[in-house]
């Protein structure tokens, strides 16, 4: 039986041969000539049709190979300088950029790319983003804040501003009624959210001037917008005519521009993401500083209308603040886990890191900043928080679920010839030296800060902040679903007066929530809310009391801004991941109404005193 299955075998192998013989097929090469076309009758009817299946499967593939053989060959590591071929489109903006630094010796890197920005200020016009147009209009904005700063027009802001009705501090829910006073009344009066910044918003801040409503966007592409919304708050239906329209710009103005935006300006400081915005207290409003996940500080100077440099270096910065007892000594978190110090008067310092010293640079008659960063955390440090009128305690929290109390008398402090650094605290009547309590504190070497007190979440711990007008309590947020307070925080740090759950799970596309103080309603807590709404906590009693929202909100507003400004204390902006924000104010007619009420009841008190 296996003879025969062996003759068959070998007798269709001998066919398969002849047939393929018959068709010019060559053994080597497996290349059928186009020319010769295989005749019926050379094969049998059976064996033709899968045999035409065959050869013309091969044809086409070797055809196709055979031609990018030789395209690659022709083509292969050469420019089209080389083959003679005129470029067009990117490939012409590519031949370009390499006929511009084929010249140059060196290219160079990253890093010093990145130097050289961060070390030039630049214009307004430099800085203005592709499309918007507005740097003139822009410039007349800020030559008018500036005046206003040069002329002392600003807010006298009250040491203890809060909105207490006389007699009723002492009720237990006169925080409470303050707040709904004040708050319960807001409604957003435009009817859509107003696109303000391209990408999603980080950081948000007003200036504190009274007389113009400025209002300060950051976002994750670097770009800050600038917008006014003096017109907006006494003029909320934008039946007016803008307040800083000036002569010839007529060509700007659009009669079917949305009102909302037509005091918006962009400028692109920063190369990453825009972090925090910040006002030092204490200071003229003539500057506007922003840090930046790109390693740089900047400000805004309003009279020379132009960004300038303050300090930049290789660490992504989180977060910057100051005290009001010492607005010139800015400090500012790292992505490293860090903290430095520096003085906004001692011109731009090129690179400050963790193991640089920076003490060269410092100068111009700038007593104090810190010679290098502080490491004080293994992981992510995201806030920094400086007590209002004790500028040497510094609270920082970190992702490694810490919030930290420091005072930082003992840090190293570069110092001018004939300086002392403890002389700065002494002038403030801050004790220079630690007292017996101080001396016994958790003291870590390695980053020359004592450590006075601790706390640990259950999870990162994503902000804390002093309260601004007096430092009095500590509000936090966490990732374990819970903002807390510590209503006497410089006593221990040990457990929180209260603890509010909260879901603060904002995810990969929503910025993490920060809950912030508002500046003159009393112990009122603003944050964010995943149920798209803004939140509004009592701290004094440790409840959520009211809430802010709207029918047109659609994603969640994460951060939140507050004027600080008593005559606007009912001025709130809420923006979220698209870049766009709700403004809620007061109606008009109601602020009408209320001082007509006002003066009517002084005019009765009068009346009775008389008749009395």
């Amino acid at each position: 039986m296996s003879n025969e299955y062996e003759r068959q075998r070998l007798e269709n192998i001998r066919k398969n041969e002849e047939l393929l013989k018959s068709l010019n097929i060559k053994p080597a090469s497996k290349i059928i000539p186009t020319a010769s076309a295989p005749t019926k009758s050379s094969s049998p009817a059976p064996k033709a049709k899968p045999a035409t299946k065959k050869r013309k499967a091969p044809a086409r593939s070797s055809a196709v190979a055979a031609t990018s053989d030789a395209d690659s060959s022709s083509t292969r590591r050469t420019s089209l300088r080389l083959r003679g071929l005129q470029p067009d489109g990117e490939q012409a903006a590519r031949a370009a950029l390499a006929e511009s630094t084929s010249s140059s010796p060196a290219v160079p890197s990253r890093a010093e790319k990145r130097a050289r920005r961060d070390t030039a200020a630049f214009s307004l016009d430099d800085a203005v983003t592709e499309g918007s147009g507005k740097a003139k209009q822009a410039g007349h904005l800020l030559r008018e804040l500036a005046e206003l700063v040069q002329a002392d027009v600003k807010e006298a802001f009250d040491a203890n501003p809060y909105a207490y009705e006389s007699g009723d501090e002492n009720e237990p829910d006169a925080s409470t009624k303050a707040i709904r006073r004040v708050l319960g009344r807001l409604e957003v009066q435009h009817e859509a959210p107003v696109k303000v910044v391209p990408s999603r918003i980080y950081t948000a801040e007003f200036a504190p001037i009274e007389t113009k409503v400025l209002a300060c966007v950051g976002d994750k592409m670097g770009t800050l917008a600038l917008w006014d919304l003096t017109d907006h708050v006494h003029d909320p239906h934008g039946r007016g005519t803008p307040a800083n329209a000036a002569e010839g710009d007529d060509e700007d103005d659009k009669p079917d521009e949305d009102p909302m935006l037509r005091n918006l300006y962009t400028f692109q400081p920063h190369s990453g993401t825009i972090s925090t915005i910040h006002f030092p207290p204490g200071l003229p409003a003539d500057r506007l500083y922003t840090s930046s996940y790109d390693g740089t500080v900047r400000a805004l100077d309003l009279a020379a209308q132009q960004f300038v440099a303050v300090a930049s270096g290789a660490d992504d910065i989180t977060s910057m603040a100051s005290s009001a007892a010492l607005p010139n000594l800015l400090w500012l978190s790292t992505a490293s886990g860090s903290a430095a110090a520096i003085d906004v008067r001692a011109g731009p310092i090129p690179v400050i890191g963790a193991s640089v010293d920076v003490s060269s640079r410092v100068g111009l008659g700038s007593p104090f900043a810190t010679k290098s960063f502080h490491h004080v955390f293994d992981k992510k440090c995201g806030c920094v928080s400086v007590h209002p009128t004790k500028p040497h305690l510094v609270l920082l929290s970190s992702n490694d679920t810490s919030m930290r109390l420091f005072d930082v008398r003992r840090a190293e402090f570069h110092a001018e010839a004939g300086a002392d650094h403890a002389a700065l605290f002494s002038q403030l009547a801050v004790p220079t030296e630690l007292s017996d309590d101080d001396e016994e504190a958790d003291t870590a070497p390695t980053h020359g800060l004592t450590q006075l007190a601790s706390y640990a979440h259950g999870y990162s711990c994503t902000a804390a902040y002093f309260r601004p007008n007096d430092g009095g309590a500590i509000v936090s947020t966490s990732y374990d679903d819970r903002v807390r307070i510590w209503r006497d925080p410089l006593t221990s740090l040990t457990s929180p007066t209260f603890s509010a759950m909260h879901n603060n799970k904002t995810g990969k596309w929503v910025t993490t929530f920060r809950a912030r103080w508002h500046t003159t309603v009393p112990d009122c807590v603003l944050v964010g809310n995943m149920k798209r709404h803004v939140d509004v906590m009592d701290a004094k009693t440790g409840k959520f009391v009211a809430m802010l929202d709207h029918a047109s909100i659609s994603a969640v507003p994460a951060v939140v801004a507050v004027h600080p400004a008593v005559r606007h204390q009912g001025l709130v902006l809420a923006g979220n991941a698209s870049g766009k924000c709700h403004v809620w104010t007061r109606r008009v007619e109601e602020e009408e109404e209320e001082g007509g009420q006002e003066v009517k009841e002084e005019g009765d008190k009068d009346c009775v005193d008389a008749d009395e």
